[in-house]
């Protein structure tokens, strides 16, 4: 009976763990030649699950907002169903920007302030794992910002 119990508790265990997707975003400075990590994080894959971090541009005022979303690609609103497609964005610009999915509230106004942008949208079913990267060209040599996740 103990054995038929334990067997029970790893089972439940082992399918009550979240899928989590690490994620990293880096940098790959062609003035210092340097190639730097600004950050790791897991992000649990749920439909309509949303997360967003900020990371500043080493010898610059700028920040890097990064966005990611899990979801439904046939648009259903039943956040039990599991997600199907990723999206990834990045923005790197003069403030933390909180969305980069549906648009902007006020387009000219971050047209101004936004540096640089790129989005990228895959699907879950054969993901293994997805990068979106953007150049800085506000320094002699450009800057590549990279955001990557993986399985």
């Amino acid at each position: 009976m103990l054995v038929v119990w334990l067997i029970l508790i790893s089972a439940t265990n082992i399918f009550s763990q979240a899928i989590v997707h690490k994620c990293e975003v880096s940098i790959v400075d062609f003035n210092t030649d340097l190639g730097k990590s600004l950050g790791q994080f897991n992000v649990p894959v749920t439909n309509e699950s949303k997360m967003i971090k900020f990371f500043r541009l080493p010898d610059t005022k700028l920040i890097i907002s990064i966005a990611i979303l899990y979801s439904s690609s046939s648009g259903s609103t039943d956040t039990k169903a599991p997600p199907d497609e990723l999206v990834m964005s990045l923005i790197s610009g003069k403030k933390r920007y909180k969305t980069g999915f549906n648009g902007f509230e006020n387009t000219k106004k971050v047209r101004k302030d936004v540096v640089t942008t790129a989005a990228n949208r895959m699907p879950l079913k054969s993901f293994e794992s997805g990068e979106v990267m953007t150049v800085f060209l506000g320094k002699k040599e450009p800057v590549v910002i990279s955001l990557e996740c993986a399985k």
